[in-house]
């Protein structure tokens, strides 16, 4: 077996390594040298050339240390959409959503939602368009009754919503809430006085005044009335949102006839805020 020499290969590499370097510095000085004698040329015939070098040197740094910034590959950059992707297009389909004023009221509101006729996923997009501010996708199909109303913003509940069961061919749908998730989205959700009994001057006072009240005050500094006032906003409110899903979610899958809510996988008790989800909701034969 014959024995590997070290020394020689590595003399070997580093005499490749040197007529590398070599080349490369030659080729450097060659055109620097070039791209000098233009510059400093009396004669103005090649000034346009100096300037495309000059510019084409600039673009090259540019471009370089553009690359290094965005910690990409220099030439995955010369291929079209490899670093920003075209925008996708959502088709979003007119639904009608079901909002209130916060107080008694419901009103129906047109709105374009991205759906993936997917009905569990549908859903969750359904709940989480309840709770968005009020607007109007089409201001001609606003009735005077809504244009007049103080809609306002609810209780996200699709934060809460832990699973989704279809049963009977679309026939009955099981939504299942979190109890917990359902009190800290409640205990966040900021109750202003009613727009029955404001004023337009005092609304627009309270609308400009600081978001901590007295209804987001530690419960500690709350007198009893109040604490009895905030609670019975609270159950108002909560019977809204849950209306107001009903109300969508039947008007958007015609076939379906029946939801029933569970609160943390088991049926409802009948006590405190959670009194609306005790009943099985039935679509009403019109």
């Amino acid at each position: 077996m014959e024995k590997i020499n070290f020394k020689d290969r590595w003399n070997g590499f580093k005499n490749e390594v040197g007529n590398y370097s070599n080349k490369v510095k030659e080729f450097s000085v060659k055109h620097w040298t070039r791209f000098f004698n233009i510059a400093i040329e009396k004669n103005n015939t090649n000034i346009r050339k100096y300037l495309m070098l000059y510019f084409a040197w600039i673009g090259f740094l540019l471009f370089v240390s553009f690359s290094y910034l965005v910690e990409k590959n220099p030439f995955s950059l010369l291929i079209p959409f490899n670093v920003f992707a075209l925008p996708l297009q959502e088709s979003r389909t007119l639904a009608k959503i079901y909002v209130s004023d916060g107080e008694k009221n419901i009103f129906a509101s047109d709105r374009l939602v991205y759906l993936q006729n997917s009905i569990k996923d549908d859903i969750r997009t359904l709940l989480a368009e309840i709770s968005r501010p009020p607007y109007f996708s089409n201001l001609i199909q606003v009735e005077d009754k809504i244009a007049s109303s103080k809609l306002k913003r609810l209780p996200n509940l699709s934060i809460a919503l832990i699973s989704i069961w279809v049963q009977d061919k679309g026939k009955v749908l099981i939504l299942d809430f979190s109890s917990n998730e359902i009190e800290r989205e409640m205990a966040k959700y900021r109750f202003p006085k009613s727009s029955y009994d404001v004023s337009d001057e005092e609304e627009e006072q309270q609308e400009q005044s600081s978001i901590e009240s007295y209804y987001s005050a530690p419960s500690n500094f709350i007198d009893d009335k109040t604490l009895k006032e905030i609670e019975a906003k609270k159950f108002t409110v909560l019977g809204l949102v849950v209306d107001c899903m009903e109300n969508t979610i039947f008007d958007q899958y015609s076939n379906l006839e029946k939801i029933i809510f569970k609160i943390d996988g088991r049926d409802v008790e009948a006590k405190g805020i959670f009194e609306h989800f005790e009943k099985d909701r039935v679509r009403e034969n019109k």
